[in-house]
């Protein structure tokens, strides 16, 4: 099985464990680019394969065609935030189009599904770390997601944060499991989700 891996620089630590632990039957390319040199924006597909004008910018970077990929995995963005309660069904409906416009892993699982058919999972950048940390209950992280996944298209599957990583039941990761920085994840941290992947694609 190949998965085709975005991200921004979240997306490190799938890709070092991968190369240095990882021992499923699963190939991962990766398509990567830090938020501050604008993500994924500007992605797009040309011909059944990933188009950018600047590919050089990405680190790394593939030009498989799509339909070699049995799914689609992209990690770093934040979760979309729920709309306010009283908007009526025809802003709930601009709402999500402009939330597929602005969220790129939206917009381009949305682009991937219409081309292949197949599934693409959104995993959740991890819990900062660190006394700047915002906590919430993880319950409420569940609860998220159950509600993300209520209104997506067919298709995409938003993922909670495997709770193993996280601090006394709160949205906080463990320290062990991120950088110095206390926002991005480690290699370990990348191990946990590379098995949380195998067993939600069934591997």
């Amino acid at each position: 099985m190949k998965i085709l891996a975005f991200g921004n620089s979240h997306s490190v630590c799938l890709k070092q464990a991968y190369s240095d632990s990882y021992q499923g039957n699963t190939q991962y390319d990766f398509i990567a680019r830090g938020q501050g040199r604008k993500g994924l924006q500007g992605v797009t597909f040309v011909d059944g394969k990933p188009f950018h004008e600047e590919p050089h910018t990405f680190t790394p970077w593939c030009t498989e065609d799509l339909s070699t990929y049995s799914a689609f995995v992209f990690i770093g963005n934040g979760l979309p935030p729920q709309p306010q309660r009283e908007y009526s069904s025809a802003l709930l409906c601009r709402w999500k189009e402009d939330t597929y416009t602005t969220i790129e892993s939206l917009r381009l699982s949305r682009e991937l599904i219409r081309i292949t058919g197949k599934k693409c999972i959104i995993l959740p950048r991890p819990f900062r770390g660190g006394a700047r940390a915002k906590l919430e209950s993880y319950a409420t992280h569940e609860a998220h997601v159950q509600w993300l996944n209520s209104w997506v298209d067919d298709g995409i599957t938003y993922v909670t944060i495997p709770k193993e990583t996280t601090l006394q039941g709160m949205t906080k990761t463990k320290l062990e499991l991120l950088k110095e920085d206390a926002s991005h994840a480690n290699e370990l941290y990348g191990a946990i989700w590379l098995k949380k992947l195998d067993e939600i694609l069934d591997l």
